[in-house]
């Protein structure tokens, strides 16, 4: 062992079969980070949530995802190309998304939370909306349990899009809560 701290540069209390960082190994498995680490609290939560969010113009294809921006994301996430969320973390996990629809738009659309490319059940919200109807927040949910490197997206049923009355206006946002 101390070879190996020597070699590795760790500390006694990092020292383990997983190499210095024990920390980064455990978690990846929903473990507390707090609970390996050195001087940790073992009944520390580790924070994950996700904050996204859409501003000015928002265009999505039929079937495609809504295209986010990243507001905040713990560890636990990470954001791709493809504008899935990637989770990072096996758990039980609540997602909240909000579409606002502005006045003189057009939607015939349903939107859904996906997981993996099926449909999260509840999370299903159809709107019809007329360019002669005022502005629209629709809201949807979903509670979900999800494994390592999961894929979430909000996805539109057909095509869309969206331009904020003002500069900076959040036409859409999915927030992602560990339970």
């Amino acid at each position: 062992m101390i070879n190996n701290m020597i070699r590795f540069g760790c500390s006694a209390c990092s020292m383990n079969p997983y190499g210095c960082n024990a920390c980064s190994y455990f978690s990846t498995f929903g473990t507390s980070k707090a609970r390996w680490c050195c001087g940790g609290d073992p009944g520390a939560e580790y924070d994950r949530y996700a904050s996204l969010y859409a501003a000015d113009t928002l265009t999505a294809a039929a079937g495609g995802s809504i295209p986010f921006t990243t507001s905040a994301l713990t560890g636990s996430f990470s954001y791709n190309a493809d504008n899935q969320l990637v989770i990072l973390q096996a758990g039980v996990y609540q997602a909240t998304y909000t579409v606002n629809i502005p006045s003189g738009a057009a939607v015939d659309t349903t939107f859904t939370l996906q997981l993996g490319g099926k449909v999260l059940p509840g999370s299903q919200v159809s709107v019809v909306h007329t360019n002669d109807d005022g502005s629209v927040t629709v809201t949807g949910q979903a509670l979900f349990s999800a494994g390592y490197t999961s894929l979430l997206s909000l996805v539109t049923s057909n095509a869309l899009t969206l331009t904020g009355a003002n500069a900076g206006d959040v036409l859409a946002s999915l927030i992602v809560t560990t339970l």
